[in-house]
């Protein structure tokens, strides 16, 4: 026995139309393959200023004071004056300081000449003699190295090779003058 034909509203069947009307175009079917979801945006990057930014990364010492290491490094300073200079920009051992607090709270004597740049010191060569550089690095953490006259790079009061630390990246760039 055949099942009964289901028939819709007004008696008309579901694979029939009514008369004067066009029939309705099939339903797509849906595809093999579901298209992959499209993408998010990139998340956009928080804007920070650099320049206000604590560098705070010293392995080597109870201090976070890797601004003040670098600045006493240019101006070939001992460790007494680089712990001095950091208390003048801290409030704790592990707060760090930024660059540009650091070079402020430098004493007058030292009658420093600084300008911040907008570009990588990378770009800029080795700096000119009588001047150095401090860069505001992230290596892993926020950090501060110096740049002497000869092009030396100085971090925790070594040379190092930036060339070996591929993850470095320079935020800022201070370039440092001070009357030999």
């Amino acid at each position: 026995m055949k099942a009964p034909h289901k028939t819709g509203p007004g008696g008309w069947g579901p694979h029939h139309h009514k008369p004067g009307k066009p029939p309705k175009p099939p339903k797509p079917k849906p595809p093999h393959h579901k298209k992959p979801p499209k993408p998010k945006p990139a998340p956009k990057p928080k804007k920070t200023h650099a320049h206000k930014k604590p560098r705070k990364l010293s392995p080597g010492s109870d201090v976070a004071c890797c601004s003040a290491e670098a600045l006493g490094t240019l101006l070939g300073w001992g460790w007494d004056e680089v712990l001095a200079l950091y208390w003048r920009t801290a409030s704790d051992p592990d707060s760090g300081a930024s660059i540009l607090d650091t070079l402020e709270a430098a004493p007058a004597r030292c009658r420093l000449q600084t300008r911040s740049f907008g570009i990588p010191s990378l770009l800029l060569g080795p700096p000119r003699a009588g001047a150095g550089l401090i860069l505001g690095v992230t290596l892993p953490e926020p950090h501060a190295v110096a740049v002497t006259p000869d092009g030396t790079w100085w971090s925790w009061g070594q040379p190092f090779q930036p060339c070996c630390w591929p993850e470095l990246v320079v935020e800022e760039t201070w370039a440092v003058t001070w009357p030999r």
